[in-house]
């Protein structure tokens, strides 16, 4: 239903399964990732924060509880990278997680640790132009302005293939 853009419809569904299993975690995991993805972050935190208390343990709760923190509270980078490094123990392979890690260490000026987790989520996915914004702009802020306009350059490149811009 959310992906038909019938978010009320959904809204609706969850509600009824949450009310018929009220102590099942995936209801609320699935309704705080549906809201921080409508981008009602400050609606999405408290939910996703129930589904954790409730049990939910999986990468993508704790990614979208960072993400919904980043976008409703910007300044609290602490909560935010508590919650993102709950999802990198949980995961490896997500290239997301390890571009947010890195958006969430340039916001904490720790431009060494943004490189590294950028320099991750570029391994596991490549031509995703995210992961090479967040390179250019921790390369530029430790000085280092050929790598910097290096992943400028490839950012160009890939734009023009038409790579993942989220």
């Amino acid at each position: 239903l959310e992906l038909l853009r019938r978010e009320d419809d959904a809204q609706k569904v969850l509600n009824q399964i949450q009310a018929r299993w009220p102590n099942w975690d995936r209801a609320y995991q699935l309704k705080g990732i549906l809201l921080e993805i409508q981008l009602k972050s400050s609606e999405a935190r408290p939910v996703l924060e129930k589904a954790i208390a409730m049990g939910a343990n999986t990468p993508e709760v704790y990614y979208y509880e960072a993400l919904a923190i980043t976008h409703a509270n910007p300044d609290n980078l602490d909560d935010a990278q508590k919650a993102i490094d709950h999802a990198l123990a949980l995961t490896s392979t997500d290239p997301y997680a390890f571009v947010l890690a890195g958006k969430i260490a340039l916001g904490k000026r720790d431009y060494t640790k943004a490189m590294q987790y950028m320099l991750s989520a570029r391994r596991l996915q490549p031509t995703l132009i995210p992961a090479h914004y967040g390179l250019r702009d921790a390369y530029k802020a430790l000085g280092e302005e050929r790598k910097s306009a290096a992943e400028m350059e490839e950012i160009k490149r890939l734009t023009a293939l038409g790579s993942p811009g989220v």
